[in-house]
């Protein structure tokens, strides 16, 4: 391997898929740097991995603006440039300029700590502020190059409310090396935004740990897991209502802890309520957040025949690839990459804007099919293997990355 460390670029380290690309990281490379926003979380990583944080307690905006003048203006006049109808949304516009402003003041916090490193590969897990960071830090000379990954909030700008417009995104594209989204669907959609950087955009799934197969018992009662933080996007609230619907005994499990101050947790409460009273067949745990390893020993002794998402919007989840791993079939709303997890083979797409009692009948029509069956779950554990194994994937990833 011609780089011997790597330089990690994240927001935070609250996620287990984050934790997992550290960690497979720290496997591959002699020293890994993590270079958080937010260190809240420790975790205990190998003797080769050091995460410094960088906050923005010394922040002001005149000293850096003073340092990059020239830089800067260069930088908002090519958006402006781009993006002429910012001048029609000028708060946006100033957040913007204002998040611009603190990524400089975050690459003199780079430049302070001496990152530089002939044999290091720089590399951002999102596709979001920390690239701009590292693309003034490339105009800087303070890096040569970098690459990034790209999920979903930091990658479909029509997510973006009001401009539908991610800031300074041509800016990002022009100067790093590769971007890998971690979906086809991403990495189309992309490359048809921007064609003149589709030769730097790539597909890389992210994949999934192979734990073994996941217990099935096909005599036990239809089980139905959804995992998910609760909030807005996930609509976990709507679970009990495509329930309400159930004709034949239902176990739902849901995995994941509640969002504050959103609403959607207040009506899933609601919900769960209702469908307990209303339909007998039904039963509802709420297992909250549960540690990796407890996920793990879930999916070895609970059987499940349905993995569920109603996500209005996604990149391609983590959760799904887990739940193939282990045989599971998945019903998923057709939005960001989730055709590629859920295929003929694997499961089922309803639409975004799905009818509940049609989403009823689909789980009842999985419910009698070859997929709920072990043969099925042997076919769809291969799937994984063949596409979503998280050891090949990352190989595959680090070599076009290695090439930058």
């Amino acid at each position: 391997m011609k780089k011997k460390e790597v330089c990690f670029f994240v927001s935070d380290l609250n996620t287990t898929f984050v934790v997992d690309e550290v960690k497979n990281l720290s496997d591959r490379f002699e020293k890994v740097n993590v270079y958080v926003f937010d260190n809240s979380v420790s975790y205990t990583f190998k003797g080769n991995v050091i995460v410094k944080a960088f906050d923005f307690k010394t922040y002001r905006t005149s000293a850096t603006l003073k340092r990059h003048i020239f830089t800067f203006l260069g930088i908002v006049l090519s958006e402006l440039i781009v993006f002429p109808k910012y001048l029609l949304h000028m708060k946006q516009f100033q957040r913007a300029v204002s998040e611009l402003l603190r990524s400089f003041h975050v690459m003199d916090q780079l430049q302070q700590v001496k990152i530089v490193e002939k044999n290091a590969l720089y590399y951002t897990y999102w596709f979001n502020q920390w690239a701009t960071v590292l693309v003034i830090a490339k105009k800087k000379k303070l890096i040569s190059s970098f690459i990034t990954r790209a999920h979903g909030t930091d990658l479909y700008e029509y997510r973006v409310p009001v401009t539908k417009h991610i800031p300074f995104r041509r800016f990002q594209l022009k100067n790093a090396a590769h971007v890998f989204s971690v979906s086809e669907t991403g990495a189309k959609y992309l490359s048809q935004k921007y064609p003149v950087y589709k030769n730097k955009i790539h597909t890389s799934y992210l994949g999934s740990e192979d734990n073994g197969e996941g217990f099935f018992d096909p005599q036990g009662i239809f089980t139905i897991v959804s995992c998910a933080h609760v909030r807005n996007i996930k609509r976990i609230h709507m679970i009990p209502e495509i329930l309400m619907h159930a004709d034949f005994p239902v176990r739902w499990i849901h995995i994941g802890g509640m969002a504050k101050n959103d609403p959607t947790c207040d009506m899933l409460v609601k919900n769960i309520a209702e469908v307990e009273t209303q339909n007998k067949l039904v039963s509802v745990e709420m297992k909250g957040n549960l540690l990796p390893e407890q996920v793990v020993d879930f999916y070895k002794i609970t059987s499940v025949n349905l993995f569920l998402s109603v996500s209005v919007t996604e990149g391609l989840p983590v959760s799904m690839m887990e739940a193939i791993s282990y045989g599971i079939p998945i019903l998923a709303t057709d939005v960001g990459g989730c055709k590629e997890i859920a295929t003929n083979n694997t499961g089922r797409l309803i639409p975004s804007d799905f009818n509940t009692k049609q989403v009823a009948d689909v789980i009842a029509e999985i419910k009698d099919s070859s997929l709920n069956t072990i043969q099925g779950r042997k076919e769809i554990r291969e799937f994984w293997r063949s596409v979503f194994e998280v050891q090949g994937n990352f190989s595959a990833f680090l070599k076009t990355a290695m090439g930058s």
